[in-house]
């Protein structure tokens, strides 16, 4: 015959729509009983009742309901800016989320810094090499404007390739697709 099984949950503290996992039942440590070749693995589904953010500022819960009318109209109440706010902190709770965003911004730092880099680089170029006000200009290479020119162009140009290769690897990083699939799984 068939028995209920009891399994305690371990609490979590970061919301989420669904917990899923799987129960596994061992030969080890069985009494009065047998297993056959199927039947002793189960996946085990649990959906949250709660909508997500569980709880806004003002102690308000949000649940889902059977109506979609009445969740909506639960919804257009909670402040905006806190909504998103929640959004962002629950998103960013996500290690993939999380390093991925860490990474996309320092590799936008990395660009800010080669445009003003750049802007340097420009200026040094028209002032001290290219139109120089004086025949001993302010050289990179002294007594060498050709060896300084070409220095300046490849201080210029190997940022561009380490920014070239800093975006096709953010591909790699996940960011976009796994927080559309969090946000996905939330509103199922």
């Amino acid at each position: 015959g068939a028995h209920d099984l009891h399994i305690p949950l371990i609490a979590q503290t970061a919301w989420k729509p669904c917990l899923h996992f799987v129960v596994v039942l061992e030969r080890e440590g069985l009494v009065n009983g047998t297993l056959g070749r199927c039947g002793f693995e189960a996946q085990v589904k649990i959906y949250s009742q709660q909508a997500f953010p569980q709880q806004d500022n003002f102690g308000r819960v949000y649940t889902r309901t059977s109506s979609h009318l009445t969740f909506r109209r639960q919804l257009s109440k909670a402040p905006t800016l806190r909504l998103f706010l929640a959004y962002m902190k629950w998103n960013f709770q996500d290690p993939v989320v999380r390093s991925g965003t860490v990474k996309i911004l320092m590799k936008d730092q990395f660009r800010n810094l080669c445009s003003v880099l750049k802007l340097f680089f420009n200026m040094y170029l028209v002032d001290f090499i290219l139109k120089p006000k004086s025949e001993d200009g302010k050289w990179l290479i002294p007594d060498s404007p050709t060896c300084s020119l070409v220095a300046v162009m490849a201080a210029m140009a190997i940022p561009i390739a380490v920014l070239h290769v800093l975006d096709y690897l953010s591909i790699t990083w996940r960011v976009p697709g796994k927080s559309k699939a969090l946000l996905q799984s939330a509103l199922m």
